[in-house]
């Protein structure tokens, strides 16, 4: 039956995750992420044996190489290859909480969040995005969004990089506040982060400098640590 963990697990693997027929791990350097994976996993089976490690560039994963685990993923998403991964049909038939922890939690691996204060313009620069090689999974996301009044920029290539990625953006106060309300993250800095951005929308060197100062400041020290 699926429900919030299950949702988060198949947003795993579809993101930072990899799975085949001999194993599935969850590659992260968060260790929120590490934890939420492992908790969400003993939460549906039960005690299982885990694998800890990092891959030869430091990042940490927790692995499970237990057959009848790794089918039953299968059961919902016949591939979890990074361009051709799709919200499962169980999440898109199941109540929009399930739709929305499966949406945080990819936005968790694929997500950025950005904010700087450009001089040149004297204006606050804001980006919320999801990156994915699968334009299906970003069209299935953009649409569920919408349905919660969040309108999300059209589909489009990643001009910063020679890829296959596609980018689903997220502009507007009213927009990213509504993200920020409806869309449960793990992540500590993207939620941070996140925050400091709505706090920005009243922040301005002009209309509110005290409050403007302070939110650079946390901005700048939230960066340096």
């Amino acid at each position: 039956m699926m429900n919030v963990a299950l949702a988060r697990c198949l947003a795993k693997l579809c993101g930072d995750g990899h799975i085949s027929p001999k194993y599935a791990r969850y590659n992260n350097t968060c260790k929120a992420l590490l934890s939420q994976f492992e908790k969400d996993l003993i939460e549906i089976f039960g005690e299982i044996h885990l694998t800890y490690g990092t891959v030869n560039s430091g990042t940490s994963f927790v692995q499970f190489q237990r057959r009848a685990l790794i089918e039953f993923f299968f059961n919902y998403l016949e591939s979890f290859g990074c361009n051709k991964i799709k919200i499962p049909k169980k999440v898109l038939e199941a109540n929009i909480g399930i739709k929305l922890a499966f949406i945080g939690s990819f936005f968790d691996d694929e997500g950025c969040v950005g904010l700087r204060f450009s001089l040149s313009e004297n204006a606050w620069k804001r980006n919320v995005n999801f990156y994915s090689n699968s334009y299906g999974i970003l069209k299935e996301i953009g649409e569920i969004l919408f349905s919660l009044g969040i309108s999300c920029n059209r589909l489009r290539r990643n001009n910063r990089l020679k890829d296959d990625t596609w980018v689903l953006g997220i502009t507007g106060r009213r927009n990213i506040f509504l993200f920020r309300k409806y869309v449960p993250l793990t992540h500590p800095m993207k939620q941070y982060i996140l925050d400091l951005m709505v706090e920005s929308y009243n922040a301005t060197p002009s209309k509110n400098p005290v409050k403007f100062a302070d939110l650079l400041n946390k901005l700048e020290n939230k960066r340096d640590n």
